[in-house]
């Protein structure tokens, strides 16, 4: 199998940020490209990598209140905390569309340098395990 299905928050995350950029919504003026870029910044590998489990897309939060029930989902981890190349280009692309470089490049050179150091010798990346179905 080759390739890389788009997981839950990182995915949908660089699509919203590259759509707020595209209307001139960045960090600097905008509260949800804020909250988003906080959002994968919390979630950053030691490796300065992302990682995400199908199961994000599975997991559930329940809020009830006297008025209103709430079903949010609920970020999770590859196992073992590890990165994924794809999720983290998707993630470094989102964090470059909410004005990331011009705040902080760090949390992106540190991305890049993951990929960068992972591309191997034919140009190529590696594939990576990513669904453990049952």
């Amino acid at each position: 199998m080759y390739g890389n299905w788009g997981i839950c928050f990182t995915y949908a995350t660089w699509f919203a940020l590259r759509g707020l950029a595209a209307a001139g919504k960045m960090y600097h003026n905008r509260l949800a490209v804020r909250k988003a870029a906080d959002f994968l910044l919390k979630l950053q590998l030691d490796d300065g990598g992302w990682g995400e489990s199908y199961l994000s897309c599975l997991a559930k939060k329940k809020k009830v209140t006297l008025s209103l029930c709430l079903v949010t989902q609920k970020f999770t981890p590859l196992e073992g905390n590890r990165s994924n190349l794809v999720q983290t280009a998707w993630t470094l692309m989102g964090l470059i569309h909410s004005g990331q470089a011009e705040r902080d490049p760090t949390p992106l050179h540190r991305a890049a340098k993951l990929l960068i150091n992972s591309q191997k010798e034919d140009g190529d990346f590696p594939q990576q395990k990513l669904l453990e179905l049952p």
